[in-house]
């Protein structure tokens, strides 16, 4: 494994970063702190971090055990009897939307078989989100068009 030292500036990182358990040579389950995504960030325009790199402290500070953001939303939407895919996005709500990509599976909700959920983790507290879907018909076809924003959410403090 490469080390690297990497020091920043006062700007945010900008990294989507992700909580997993590694194997050790005795093979002990241990924390690690792995970089999910750079898109966009003061990582990325460095090119000193990657994506599936393992951070072990930022400037310095220890990230060993970092707590992640448990904040997260639940979303439900009407399944499509013909539909093979669904795509969801999310985007605080902000005037100018920054759509991100969700990606997991959905599941049937338990009140309706014609509804699916799933939760949306990773997110900030207290702030407000707006959600939007797509279907996806097969390759036949092209998806269909983004469904309008769904009204405000707002996480947790």
């Amino acid at each position: 494994m490469e080390k690297r030292e990497v020091v920043f500036t006062e700007e945010k990182l900008g990294l989507t970063l992700k909580s997993e358990d590694q194997v050790d040579p005795m093979g002990y389950r241990i924390p690690v702190t792995i970089v999910k995504s750079t898109i966009f960030s003061v990582g990325q325009v460095s090119h000193q971090i990657r994506e599936g790199d393992v951070l072990q402290s930022v400037n310095g500070e220890s990230i060993t055990n970092l707590e992640f953001s448990d904040a997260a939303i639940l979303v439900s939407w009407r399944a499509h009897p013909k539909a093979l895919a669904y795509h969801l996005q999310f985007s605080r709500d902000w005037t100018m939307k920054v759509w991100k990509n969700w990606s997991g599976r959905p599941r049937p909700s338990g009140d309706d078989e014609h509804e699916l959920m799933t939760t949306i983790f990773g997110l900030d507290h207290a702030k407000t989100y707006v959600v939007r879907v797509r279907y996806e018909f097969g390759s036949a076809y092209t998806p269909g068009e983004w469904s309008s924003p769904s009204a405000p959410i707002t996480t947790v403090r």
